[in-house]
């Protein structure tokens, strides 16, 4: 056998200071609050009110702030894919166009479907009247037009292609010919390698 060995210090000879967050068992400790004391003086100090918590209906139309502005917060990233796509008529920037203009759209339209989690959570209990529910009309309004800017968007790189028929060369099919100001006869006039109409 080894004739080393490690002797470990015990609790009388150790002098380290016991480790942070330590309790020692011996220590009891009261749960019992402290007694106030009655304040001497002829106004006593008034207590600390409580924090402010934000009701739920506060919390609902912030939330509900926050997704009518979201569209807006898209129309500077939007724009600047418009502009990397190039502004030749090509696969790539039409299908750009395309989805922005259709997911646009089919935002706009849908935007009560949208707004479902908020209007559904603001329905009044049994007891109360209806006359009561939370209305979400002016972000509604907000995020209609918000998806109007990025139909705008689409629109304006639609037209930068020349896509859009803005031109009055795009409507030819649809517009009369001209009526002419005067007619003129032709006469024929005998030669001698046959006739020939004169003006």
């Amino acid at each position: 056998m080894s004739s080393w060995y490690f002797e470990a210090p015990t609790a009388s000879t150790s002098k380290l200071p016991p480790p942070p967050s330590f309790i020692n068992p011996g220590t009891v400790v009261s749960s019992k609050p402290k007694s106030k004391q009655a304040s001497s003086g002829p106004v006593a100090s008034a207590a600390a009110p409580p924090p402010k918590r934000k009701s739920l209906a506060a919390l609902r139309r912030q939330r509900a702030w926050d997704l009518a502005l979201s569209p807006a917060k898209q129309v500077p990233m939007q724009g600047f894919m418009l502009y990397m796509s190039g502004g030749g008529v090509q696969i790539f920037s039409m299908m750009m166009v395309w989805m922005l203009i259709k997911n646009a759209v089919v935002a706009a339209v849908g935007v009560s479907k949208a707004f479902a989690p908020f209007t559904g959570a603001s329905v009044p209990p049994a007891g109360q009247s209806p006359t009561t529910r939370e209305s979400f009309a002016a972000q509604q309004t907000v995020y209609v037009i918000c998806q109007g800017l990025l139909l705008a968007l689409g629109l304006y790189k639609c037209h930068s292609m020349g896509l859009l028929p803005t031109a009055s060369s795009d409507w030819l099919a649809f517009m009369e010919p001209p009526a002419p100001l005067h007619d003129s006869l032709a006469r024929p006039v005998v030669y001698a390698d046959g006739f020939r109409p004169v003006v």
